[in-house]
């Protein structure tokens, strides 16, 4: 009997074993083996050497795996995935993206795969651990209740199952389809903090300034009263009690007018820290081979693991 002919006996036998509670079990087990293909998962440690090139295509594959995945293609989102990761084993990050895009089209146990090998390749610690540990518990859960979908794709995918096993299973639930990708152009988070720093020293500067302008147009202001009432000739003036209170106000206002510059310059120095700290954490962050994002998800936990190329 051929291949195509048997086929369809297949589907129609899994979709009435799913009656007796024996789909879900086949279903899960060929979730299981969706990333059990040849050449996968790559070799790791000294076996992995993957040259300049091959990183470049891994970025490239990983620029298209993110916009698939925005657009709720998962299929193509787990082929670029695998496939960026398969020339950049170094990458770990990518399984965690691959786990997030398995999670996301309901194939739970390959999820639970591909979060398992990036678990082991990637060694997260602290909290990281903690929620790779905790998303592959629930998960697996999911596995053993039978809540995979149970491989009643539609037809017209029966002819590529013996080439293409992922594209079978195409259920999505509705509540998975935001998508939760966070990465830039290039693959690196924007640094914050410098940008803060550089904003309120922005303030400082501008708020300085003010009251720098402010108290310097008052101290002219008093002199021009201390000379125009008499109050610098030699002698006791004729009003001391005004040129007192002259006296007295064109001293705030020196006072003021040496806070408002020592603000403005707090604020200068801020502003240019800031932009230097900018652009350096900026550069860091791209020439990273790895960053975590933690963005909202589909996880039972109300997080979803987001890893940057």
């Amino acid at each position: 009997m051929r291949v195509r002919s048997f086929v369809p006996w297949v589907l129609v036998a899994s979709v009435s074993l799913g009656g007796l509670g024996i789909g879900p079990l086949l279903g899960s087990r060929a979730s299981a083996q969706a990333i059990k293909e040849p050449g996968w998962p790559p070799a790791e440690g000294a076996a992995c050497k993957p040259s300049k090139t091959d990183d470049d295509e891994a970025k490239t594959l990983f620029g298209l795996a993110a916009k698939a995945e925005d657009t709720s293609n998962y299929t193509d989102a787990i082929k670029y995935y695998k496939d960026a990761y398969k020339r950049a084993c170094n990458r770990h990050l990518l399984l965690k993206n691959l786990g997030r895009a398995y999670e996301k089209d309901a194939q739970y146990a390959a999820a639970v795969e591909a979060y398992k090998l990036y678990r082991a390749r990637g060694k997260p610690t602290g909290e990281e651990l903690d929620q790779i540990d905790q998303k592959i518990a629930n998960l697996s859960k999911k596995v053993g209740s039978g809540t995979e979908p149970t491989g009643t794709a539609p037809t017209t995918t029966a002819t590529t199952t013996e080439t293409a096993p992922t594209s079978t299973v195409t259920a999505v639930p509705t509540a998975t389809a935001a998508p939760t990708t966070t990465a830039t152009a290039n693959g690196a988070p924007l640094p914050i903090a410098p940008l803060i720093v550089t904003g309120l020293g922005g303030v400082m500067l501008i708020g300085g300034s003010i009251v720098w302008i402010g108290a310097n147009g008052t101290v002219s202001e008093k002199q021009d009263q201390f000379t125009g009432a008499g109050c610098d000739q030699e002698g006791r003036p004729k009003n001391l009690g005004l040129c007192n209170q002259i006296k007295s106000d064109g001293e705030k206002a020196s006072t003021n007018r040496t806070i408002g510059a020592v603000v403005a310059g707090v604020g200068a120095a801020a502003v240019v820290g800031g932009l230097v700290w900018f652009f350096v954490a900026k550069k860091k962050a791209a020439e990273s081979p790895t960053a975590l994002q933690i963005t909202p998800g589909p996880g039972l936990l109300g997080l979803g693991l987001s890893g940057t190329f």
